[in-house]
């Protein structure tokens, strides 16, 4: 099996859609418990992007971002993203709300050209990773900016969230460049 060089390390996070505040604290302490303590967040705010997640969730779910360290392998998306879903299914069985799936917690990485999702759902943009998990380009970064493509989720395209996303990719430039010098 290959081994991620450190030149090609990526930064780790996890997008959360949570029915309320509740549900949010909740996935905030279980990811704390897998992935330890985020080096950076998103913090909450309503997700008025598509109601979508409306059965699931509720009607007015938030949305917030937690980012791990910048020693991310991408190779190990696909566990990563097995991982959550297993959360989220601990998260419905402890959150006292009358919604089927109160946490949807979405793992992906940032490279210095692109962020990429996890998802469980095949498309024909994505690409099979292993154990019936996929991953897709949800965002390009070129030009100094984030730019969204076709199949770029409604939040991710809006730029809302590029503040976030342009810190995180500063750190990890910062971190490769002294990874490199080591």
């Amino acid at each position: 099996m290959a081994v991620a060089r450190k030149a090609d390390l990526a930064a780790f996070f996890v997008g959360i859609l949570a029915a309320d505040a509740e549900c949010l604290r909740l996935a905030n302490s279980v990811l704390e418990r897998e992935f330890g303590a985020a080096a950076d967040s998103l913090p909450a705010r309503p997700f008025v992007f598509t109601d979508y997640y409306e059965r699931e969730l509720g009607a007015h779910p938030l949305r917030a971002f937690l980012a791990y360290g910048t020693d991310f392998p991408p190779d190990r998306l696909a566990g990563h993203k097995l991982l959550t879903n297993r959360l989220e299914d601990e998260l419905a069985a402890r959150a006292e709300t009358p919604f089927p799936r109160p946490v949807n917690l979405d793992p992906g990485y940032l490279a210095p050209d692109k962020l990429v999702l996890a998802s469980a759902k095949d498309f024909s943009h994505r690409v099979y990773l292993s154990d019936g998990i996929y991953a897709e380009v949800t965002l390009q970064y070129s030009g100094g900016r984030f730019r969204s493509l076709p199949w770029t989720f409604p939040d991710y395209g809006s730029g809302e969230y590029d503040g976030f996303f342009l810190r995180m990719r500063e750190r990890l430039m910062r971190d490769r460049r002294a990874r490199r010098q080591a």
